[in-house]
C-alpha cells in the first residue's frame, strides 16, 4: 500500500522508491523502542517541508485505518491512529481510538499517556491526571510521563507537586526539551 501511494502521488515524485523497504524496516525497529512513534513523528516532522505535513498526516491516518481493518484488532494500531488524530486536533476521534487500544491492551503505558494528553486538550484535567498516573504506574522510569503529569497538575494548581514531578522527569531524562524550562518555571 505504501509503495502504491509513493508511486502514484505527485508529492512523492522525487522520493527514491527503493528506500521504502529500508525506511519501513527502520520505522518498525523504532516502534519497538520507548516513545518509538513519537520519535518517528518528530523525524518526519523535521524532514518534511511545511507544505507536505497535512498530506503526510492524511496519508498516515488513511494507512493506519486500513491496517486496522485487516485481521484481529491491533492495540498499537489504534494507539498510533489516536496519536495521529491528536496531531490533527481530532480529539473526540482520538478518544475513541484510545478506548479501543486500551480495551485490547490496558497495560500500554504510552496509550495511557496519550489518553492524558487528549483529555487535557478536552479540558478534562482530573481524568487526564488519572491517565498520566496510570502511565507512571506502568512505566515508573519514564521521564516523559512524569513531565506530562507535571504539566497537568500545574494546570490543576498544584505547583509543589508539579515541581517535584518535573524535577523527577528531568532526572529520568525526559525526552522533551522544554522539561527543564517547566521545572524552572514551577520553582
Amino acid at each position: 500500500a505504501m509503495t502504491e501511494m509513493v508511486g502514484h502521488l505527485p508529492v512523492f515524485r522525487d522520493y527514491d522508491k527503493k528506500m521504502i523497504s529500508k525506511t519501513s524496516s527502520s520505522c518498525v525497529e523504532m516502534l519497538k523502542g520507548d516513545d518509538g512513534l513519537d520519535k518517528i513523528l518528530k523525524l518526519i516532522r523535521a524532514g518534511l517541508p511545511e507544505k507536505l505535513r497535512e498530506t503526510a498526516y492524511a496519508l498516515a491516518t488513511d494507512a493506519a485505518r486500513r491496517a486496522l481493518t485487516v485481521g484481529r484488532p491491533v492495540p498499537e494500531g489504534h494507539s498510533a491512529l489516536a496519536h495521529i488524530l491528536m496531531h490533527q486536533y481530532s480529539w473526540r476521534a482520538a478518544e475513541e481510538e484510545i478506548a479501543l487500544a486500551l480495551k485490547e491492551d490496558p497495560g500500554s503505558a504510552i496509550t495511557h499517556e496519550w489518553m492524558g494528553w487528549n483529555l487535557q486538550a478536552l479540558g478534562r484535567f482530573q481524568e487526564s491526571e488519572r491517565a498520566y498516573r496510570r502511565a507512571i504506574e506502568l512505566d515508573p522510569l519514564s521521564g516523559t510521563y512524569h513531565y506530562s503529569l507535571a504539566v497537568c497538575v500545574l494546570a490543576l494548581g498544584n505547583v509543589e507537586e508539579a515541581a517535584r514531578l518535573a524535577e523527577r522527569g528531568v532526572q529520568l531524562g525526559a525526552a522533551i526539551a522544554i522539561a527543564p524550562a517547566v521545572l524552572a518555571y514551577v520553582q
